[in-house]
């Protein structure tokens, strides 16, 4: 069984899946404000992570609105 040891984390990764369950636990499209505010990081921060989310499919963007949501991932 894994546990969670301080220095053995990858804070991009943790980072990252903050963002995607904040994005689960809302339930709908959000803002990078709204996303920046729920995992308390920068909404430039957030930006680039979710860039890379959205590149392997694990976040989509509304073109109309430009809020975000899960994919299909």
């Amino acid at each position: 069984m894994a546990t969670k040891r301080k220095g053995q984390t990858v804070q991009s990764v943790e980072r990252s899946l903050a963002i995607l369950e904040a994005m689960a636990r809302e339930g709908e499209p959000m803002s990078l404000k709204d996303i920046s505010a729920e995992v308390e990081l920068t909404p430039s921060t957030v930006h680039r992570l979710l860039a890379t989310l959205m590149s392997r499919g694990f976040v989509r963007q509304d073109p109309a609105t430009g809020h975000y949501f899960l994919g299909l991932k």
